[in-house]
């Protein structure tokens, strides 16, 4: 076995033993864990060795581990929520910095209290313990999730990497998906019939070609809310707060998810969240909106209005304001791509007014 291989199944075995011990569903993944995962993914696809599924029982402990990693991601997404919550209410470093150069001027008249009034440091005491009581409520809302190590601290660049595993996780050229297509293993048709049922409630089953373990973990992100959390992200971000590099991770997992949603989740989950993403980009500086990743999420924000084709027309004012924005930019490229948004609303526009009523 090659030595990419032997690690990744040395991982498996230990996501295994760990969930015959946890009391959790799914076990934990560690930081340097996620990094084997993402090293096998990568290397994967220009060897597709199938030297790690010898074992046929790799299979499905691949997909506890993927499980894992997408209930990681939702904890993740809901604690850079609250993260972003917390920075919104921090004052900017300008006004740090003005407080701390007027703070200097008060401290004498602190000291002529405390001289004048000694009984002032026995009532500072008593404060002291109350701040160990609010840094232990953290933990206790943190128990129910899905992970051991919740003290574990995860840098904006770890939770990075576990998106880019997200979104790999939602394509077809996945490992465990081809593995198990070389192996004609976990074929839609093989599954039961209340199984297809509970998939169908988020995924389109129009495609009998379809790896079950995909549709598995399409329909396991969205039962986890994971949609929703990115909803709540993107609600609460700014630019100041949220990394474009982070932005750009999430929208491609979510670009890969859509690909198998149907038109119900569609529209309960993904247009919401479209929603916030457009008011987030609109948010964003000129010299931001110039960079390719980002133009490449305006252009998914923007068809994704279109699609399915079979719904009702409707007026997208979210797309419009992006559009403006792109307009009113100072490079000739951009505003070229906001005229032609721009002049696409323009049509939808009259296509309202001439046929169905607007939504």
């Amino acid at each position: 076995m090659c030595d990419v291989c032997s690690e990744f199944s040395q991982l498996l075995l230990n996501c295994e033993a760990r969930l015959t011990d946890d009391v959790f569903q799914y076990p934990t993944i560690s930081q340097s864990e996620l990094e084997t995962v993402l090293n096998y993914i990568l290397s994967w696809p220009q060897r597709q060795c199938m030297c790690c599924y010898r074992d046929v029982k790799n299979f499905e402990r691949f997909y506890l581990v993927v499980q894992s990693i997408l209930c990681l991601s939702v904890c993740q997404l809901k604690q850079l929520k609250d993260d972003l919550i917390e920075a919104a209410k921090t004052p900017p470093q300008e006004d740090a910095q003005e407080k701390k150069t007027s703070e200097p001027a008060s401290p004498p008249k602190s000291e002529e209290k405390n001289n004048d009034a000694p009984s002032e440091p026995e009532e500072s005491k008593p404060a002291e313990p109350s701040e160990p009581a609010n840094e232990e409520i953290p933990p206790k809302d943190r128990q129910p999730s899905t992970s051991k190590e919740d003290g574990e601290v995860w840098p904006m660049q770890q939770k990075e990497k576990l998106m880019h595993i997200v979104s790999k996780i939602f394509l077809l050229n996945f490992p465990l998906y081809l593995a198990c297509k070389h192996s004609a293993l976990s074929r839609l048709d093989d599954l039961s019939a209340q199984e297809i049922s509970n998939l169908s409630s988020y995924c389109d089953l129009h495609d009998t070609e379809i790896p079950a373990y995909l549709l598995r973990n399409v329909s396991l992100f969205c039962k986890l809310g994971g949609v929703c959390a990115m909803t709540s992200v993107f609600e609460h971000a700014t630019p100041s707060t949220l990394p474009l590099s982070m932005a750009h991770a999430i929208v491609a997992a979510v670009g890969n998810l859509k690909l198998w949603l149907n038109f119900r989740a569609v529209a309960q989950l993904f247009m919401p969240l479209r929603s916030k993403i457009l008011k987030y980009m609109c948010s964003l500086e000129d010299k931001d909106l110039r960079v390719p990743a980002v133009k490449s999420m305006a252009d998914f924000m923007w068809g994704a209005a279109k699609e399915p084709l079979d719904a009702p027309l409707a007026f997208d004012g979210d797309g419009l304001a992006l559009a403006f924005k792109y307009f009113n930019s100072s490079t000739l490229t951009m505003r070229l791509a906001g005229v032609a948004q721009i002049n696409a609303h323009i049509a939808a526009h009259n296509e309202l007014c001439a046929g169905e009523p607007a939504v």
